[in-house]
């Protein structure tokens, strides 16, 4: 793969790196899942998500490893957001197990997708991003600003982030030495394996600790109702979000990943 400078955006960070090498031996795409209340057209989706992507340009970038030694975010235009509409009578829970058995190809932009499940009054979404552009806290961002784009919200463009070793001072790691492409082998065979996704009730008592970590006060119903919102496959992260837009409102179940593995293949040190 031949990668011109110019679209060179800049070095992975530490952690970005980690996870971008955990997704060539143990796949960790992240995947998020929320309910969104309202009447909407397909097509209002893919405008929306046109729209999300021109605000976020981490959300056209592909992962490089051959123009240098330092993996490098490059940037990709012209590649939409994959959108699938799921057919069928399905769930939310069998779609979130086929997505997490489909690892990313991190040289092919963009490292995000999005599936729905379109219903009359309500979709449900699920958000799909490799792990090293993006963790829980930013697919609710992403969440929210695709919901708002949804509503004829005007997303304004946001520079590309920062890596972390930068906002903390790290000097930025160079290398002269050519790099090489890494194998997807063994993700793809780990991706193989069976997931499990299933949803559960939250106990009064959890629900209550969730919301006050969050800074909201805990209404009088939760003290005496479980309510829906966790799902698990191997690690999961709870988000008690609801987010309002307009005539719509998005409600988060919880972001997962995780795939089993047996074997680990060593890279090459730099």
């Amino acid at each position: 793969m031949s990668v011109n400078s110019v679209d060179v955006v800049r070095p992975l960070g530490a952690i970005e790196e980690l996870l971008w090498l955990f997704g060539h031996s143990s796949p960790k795409q992240f995947c998020l899942v929320a309910e969104v209340d309202g009447s909407t057209a397909i097509a209002e989706w893919r405008v929306a998500l046109d729209a999300l992507q021109q605000c976020h340009p981490m959300l056209s970038v592909s992962i490089d490893s051959t123009y240098s030694r330092v993996p490098h975010f490059v940037r990709a235009e012209g590649h939409p957001i994959p959108l699938r509409v799921a057919e069928g009578d399905t769930t939310w829970e069998r779609e979130s197990e086929r997505e997490i058995r489909m690892p990313f190809d991190p040289t092919n932009a963009p490292l995000i997708r999005v599936v729905l499940i379109h219903k009359p009054e309500k979709t449900f979404v699920l958000l799909v991003l490799h792990h090293a552009i993006g963790d829980g806290a930013a697919s609710v961002f992403l969440l929210r600003d695709l919901l708002r784009a949804l509503s004829g919200d005007r997303l304004e463009r946001q520079a590309f982030p920062r890596s972390l070793d930068e906002i903390v001072g790290v000097p930025v790691r160079t290398s002269s030495e050519q790099g090489a492409v890494l194998s997807q082998e063994l993700a793809k065979m780990l991706a193989q394996a069976p997931v499990h996704v299933e949803s559960r009730a939250l106990s009064a008592e959890l629900t209550s600790r969730i919301r006050k970590l969050a800074g909201r006060k805990t209404p009088p119903s939760t003290t005496s109702s479980a309510q829906p919102s966790q799902w698990q496959v191997e690690k999961s992260t709870i988000c008690g979000a609801t987010i309002r837009s307009g005539s719509f409102r998005l409600s988060i179940f919880a972001a997962c990943w995780g795939s089993p593995t047996s074997a680990w293949t060593p890279f090459p040190k730099r």
